[in-house]
């Protein structure tokens, strides 16, 4: 911890080495602290944005009811509304960022402009909250773990920052007690959205701060108490003077366009825009994981800016070596104390692991996170998962992950706000899907929410099933948000295990999130581009102009808590672990796991979930009609049950022994046809039902029942022993091909769902080398780029070769798309294996309202 820290300060001072490190004092006096001047149209372009915002902004009735007035942007927006034409440019930004800042909500954002938001104002302290207080809300014990040792910050701090020792408590900030000082800031400082949220932020601005987002201190100086640890506590001040750095691109461009509107020309502006060869170099990030650009409709956002962590680390690690998991970025795992308590730890720093690269790209690394828990973890007595400094993120993706650590997950809910606003942007156009339509029409005339809308269906999000069954604990701190809040509530809600936090509470983030970019894009009337967005452009694109985010749906608990809200509540501690100074100040120690450990081999030994085991590995199995068994590894339960997907048998039950059993559970093959068999399969402890998983069987044609295509043409007439209908271990057989009435479709032919992967599959042999002639005539009605018509072959032993690709610019899409249009192709291909399967696939990505796809025949010819 201490390493880090010290490396994220080093690396703040490195990067402005021979740039303009300055006192904040002298920013001030020579004028840098300014704003490019606005035209009144550009006001009104600036302010109809935010005001646009608030009016799909969901929480300000939960602000009020929990903070007052005080959080109400309103009186200001309506001030600076009705004075457009005479407030100065500092009244106007720093007005909007204001009614921000107070409604302390991350979700929503607004970044003002340069040159004032280019500077970033240092103290050189690292600071860290402790064990040591019982009331951790109103008595937190605070230590220095790191200082600068950078000269240039060091001449401008002043000379007291030489009595500063690590290991110093911190006891009062400008005279007054750290929470006193915290409250009477707690709407100017940018905090979190409750206590614990809001004392972290309070950290870091006590670290570092930027103008980019709220308002850079209007005092030169602040004043430290502490107590030195070295000399029996007693206590010191120490008056620093704030350090200001700039970001060079940043004053480089808002300096030219300042000169350009006021012919001042400010210390420090380039000449020409030859300057942007001079780049500022950016320092290493030990944040979390920037948010890739990504489909708001596919991946709805659940994460905060991470420009909010400007003092963000990684959590303390101590002695325990992570892996990373491959498949899933930004998560990794370990075991502490593997001989002894035995405990194993995910860590996940942000929600944000989608894998682009194959597969889907929310079940691969769900999958992945899987097969780790299934076999490195499996044998551990109990598992953490760390989410401590984790911003969020996709939140169908923190959703999915619940069921691998318990049974029937519901999907995430959420609602949004009835304005204006909120209908042009999710009821006109129709563009999020049917339920968030009809959510309107479902409120009654007054009501100021609409009903709760699922995120996904609950099909998706048990779609694997639960595969860790021993105790399970989830480690937050008030820097866990938005989608990390929603996974911990997830946990609390469903029984699933202990919340363990560094503080009494998440970060109280409790919703879905749109960039000012989306929302100009899915709501062009109420939304428009910022003012000097290409005036405040660098040669590369970047754009220093005005920017904002908000919340737009709000998060709604469910189980236990259901109807309850994440915003401004966040998820309560079971236990609040906080760090010991040795862990922070390098003393070699871990005891947050070591303490964490044992509370969870207590749980455990006190449920029974200790000596509970169940594997049946892998997730999807592949087998003949030859051996049509299920084999398991299991203890702790007394019986397994197995129910098959369609199957006209009735259940079939096995009794487990004492001690750690290999038993196998028998299987049917319904109708005689080959294809996927779905089965779940449920183990029973004390009389009930302890656990319930799903497991997917992929039954294919043995050699002897192949279709030769050399010897005669293949006509698909239905399903046999060699022609069967697989699908995904998350496509249920009623949103997968099925004959209605003698009429092959996806689905029931009117729309289709997410992540739907279904194929008819035809399993051949052939020579290799032979030629065939596949015709395929199919309707499809495909939303573009998010679902595709395919024609494969799937060689035994090889690769899956993609035969069908889209026409003219769409041909490097491996299928077919589009809206009520025929396919209709002769395609080739020459065998590459002896035996091998022709299939007819379909994919979806998302799920609007579109009928999918019907197949009129398919023929296959060899020459």
């Amino acid at each position: 911890m201490l390493l880090l820290a010290a490396a994220a300060l080093a690396l703040g001072a490195a990067s402005v080495a021979g740039l303009d490190t300055m006192s904040l004092a002298k920013a001030r006096e020579q004028g840098l602290l300014k704003f490019i001047p606005m035209t009144v149209a550009e006001r009104d372009q600036l302010l109809s944005n935010v005001e646009a915002a608030f009016q799909v902004w969901p929480h300000l009735e939960s602000k009020i009811k929990n903070y007052g007035p005080a959080a109400d942007p309103r009186p200001t927006l309506k001030r600076l509304r009705d004075n457009i034409a005479t407030v100065t440019d500092d009244e106007l930004q720093l007005g909007i960022s204001d009614s921000f800042v107070r409604v302390r909500d991350l979700h929503t954002t607004f970044t003002m402009t340069g040159p004032y938001s280019c500077f970033t104002v240092s103290t050189g302290l690292y600071l860290e909250f402790v064990e040591g207080s019982r009331d951790v809300d109103n008595d937190p014990k605070i230590v220095i773990t790191s200082t600068t040792q950078y000269a240039p910050y060091l001449e401008i701090l002043g000379p007291d920052y030489a009595k500063i020792r690590r290991g110093d408590e911190l006891t009062h900030v400008n005279g007054m007690p750290f929470v006193e000082w915290f409250r009477k800031n707690q709407f100017q400082l940018g905090n979190g959205a409750n206590d614990s949220g809001g004392m972290r932020r309070a950290l870091d601005y006590l670290t570092n701060f930027s103008g980019s987002q709220h308002r850079l201190s209007a005092d030169d100086s602040i004043t430290f108490t502490f107590r030195n640890q070295s000399q029996s506590g007693k206590p010191y001040t120490a008056a620093l003077n704030f350090v200001a750095d700039s970001d060079y691109t940043c004053l480089s461009v808002s300096a030219q366009l300042y000169q350009k509107r006021t012919n001042i020309t400010l210390p420090g502006t380039p000449s020409s825009a030859s300057s942007f060869a001079r780049t500022k170099p950016k320092p290493a990030s030990l944040s979390p994981s920037p948010v890739r650009k990504l489909d708001p409709i596919r991946f709805p956002l659940g994460m905060v800016d991470t420009s909010s962590f400007p003092a963000a680390r990684a959590a303390p690690i101590g002695l325990i070596d992570f892996a990373p998991i491959d498949g899933a970025f930004s998560v990794s795992w370990g075991i502490v104390d593997p001989k002894g308590r035995n405990m194993g730890v995910i860590q996940v720093s942000d929600f944000n692991f989608l894998n682009d690269v194959s597969g889907d790209p929310i079940i691969t690394p769900i999958n992945a996170i899987r097969s780790v828990l299934a076999n490195q973890l499996k044998d551990t007595n109990s598992l953490l998962i760390d989410l401590r400094n984790n911003p969020g993120g996709i939140i169908t993706l923190a959703n999915t992950l619940l069921q691998l650590f318990g049974a029937d997950i519901p999907p995430f809910q959420s609602r949004y706000i009835r304005t204006n606003v909120s209908y042009n942007l999710f009821v006109r156009n129709g563009q999020f899907g049917q339920d968030w339509v009809d959510a309107w029409s479902k409120a009654g005339q007054d009501d100021r929410y609409t009903p709760t809308v699922n995120w996904t269906t609950a099909e998706s999000v048990n779609s694997l099933g639960q595969v860790y069954f021993r105790p399970v604990g989830v480690f937050t701190n008030g820097r866990c948000f938005s989608s990390c809040d929603m996974f911990a509530a997830g946990i609390q809600d469903n029984g699933l295990g202990t919340i363990f936090g560094e503080d009494a509470t998440t970060g109280a983030g409790g919703a879905n999130v749109f960039e000012l970019a989306d929302l100009q894009t899915y709501d062009p009337i109420d939304f428009k581009p910022m003012p000097l967005v290409a005036e405040l452009a660098t040669p590369w694109g970047t754009t220093y102009a005005n920017t904002m985010r908000a919340a737009v749906r709000q998060s709604v608990r469910t189980g236990r808590y259901a109807g309850a809200l994440i915003e401004d509540i966040g998820v309560k501690s079971d236990f609040v672990i906080r760090p010991r100074p040795s862990d922070v100040l390098g003393g070699g120690t871990s005891t947050q796991y070591d303490r964490i450990a044992q509370k969870l081999k207590d749980i455990g030994k006190q449920t029974g979930q200790r000596g509970l085991y169940f594997i049946a590995e892998p997730l999807e199995r592949e087998i003949t009609t030859d051996a049509l068994t299920l084999p398991v590894e299991v203890e702790g339960f007394e019986q397994l049950t197995i129910v098959q997907d369609d199957a006209p048998t009735e259940p079939k039950s096995v009794r487990v022994p004492a001690g750690r059993q290999n038993l196998t559970l028998p299987l049917s093959l319904p109708g005689g046809a080959v294809g996927k068999i779905g089965a779940t399969i449920m183990g029973t402890r004390g009389g009930k039902q302890a656990f319930k998983v799903r497991r997917t069987i992929n039954v294919k044609t043995g050699d002897a029942d192949r279709v030769d295509v050399t010897r005669a043409p293949f006509v698909f007439t239905g399903l046999g022993k060699a022609v069967g209908v697989f699908n995904s271990a998350i496509t249920s057989t009623t949103d997968g091909w099925n004959n209605a009435n003698g009429t092959w479709r996806t689905g029931d032919g009117l729309g289709y769902h997410i992540h739907v992967d279904s194929s008819i599959q035809v399993f051949m042999k052939a020579p290799i080398g032979t030629n065939l002639t596949i015709n395929v005539l199919a309707d499809i009605d495909i939303f573009p780029k998010r679902g595709l018509f395919c024609v494969n072959v799937v060689n035994d032993g090889g690769p899956e070769d993609w035969l069908l690709h889209g026409d003219g610019v769409d041909a490097t899409y491996p299928g077919a798309f589009g809206l009520n249009t025929m396919v209709n192709k002769s395609l080739s291909y020459t065998t590459q294996f002896e035996t091998f399967a022709v299939s007819v696939r379909f994919l979806t990505y998302t799920a609007p309202p579109r009928r999918g796809a019907t197949l009129r025949s398919l023929n296959i010819t060899a020459a």
